[in-house]
């Protein structure tokens, strides 16, 4: 049997994954990213929940990609963009 290996932090996340308030209390802003806005745009469009979505990819990568606290491989981002049939277009043709 494995010995357990005692949790810093009283079993909190570690330093680097902490959320800081500002000294008004506020919540730092999330990072814009134009493929998260348009997936939870389209879960919208279509009134999938989170949960629905989370039944083909892991549950956590996609809960906190959606809230902006975490970055995901390529590979996830695929997986969602097919879960729910978006693709990737250029914004603006070149002349």
């Amino acid at each position: 049997m494995k010995k357990m290996e005692k949790q810093d932090n009283a079993g909190l996340p570690s330093a680097s994954r902490r959320v800081y308030r500002d000294s008004s209390g506020r919540l730092p802003r999330k990072t814009v990213s134009p493929i998260r806005e348009a997936v939870l745009n389209e879960l919208g469009r279509r009134d999938i929940t989170r949960y629905q979505l989370c039944k083909t990819l892991p549950e956590s990568a996609v809960y906190e990609f959606l809230r902006g606290q975490r970055a995901i491989s390529v590979d996830y981002c695929e997986a969602l963009l097919k879960a729910l049939d978006l693709g990737v277009r250029p914004l603006r043709t070149s002349a």
